[in-house]
């Protein structure tokens, strides 16, 4: 293994640290996915009970509408 001059090993380990502070880990995806996953569940459920409570409205809305409306 050739000697490497003290200098650029110092530039090389710097530049190797800073990266690895931009690296995004598998864990890190993970945690992600778990977050968006839980905003759409959150999303999904409302949405969800807005439409049943869309579906018990109307019935009642267009019973009570006249006939002659229909």
């Amino acid at each position: 293994m050739p000697d490497i001059p003290q200098a650029q090993a110092e530039a090389v380990a710097r530049v190797i640290a800073e990266a690895q502070d931009r690296l995004v880990t598998k864990h890190d995806l993970t945690e992600v996915k778990n977050e968006i996953k839980a905003e759409m569940n959150v999303r999904f459920e409302r949405i969800d009970g807005e439409l049943k409570l869309n579906r018990w409205i109307l019935p009642s809305k267009t019973a009570t509408m006249p006939k002659n409306v229909l």
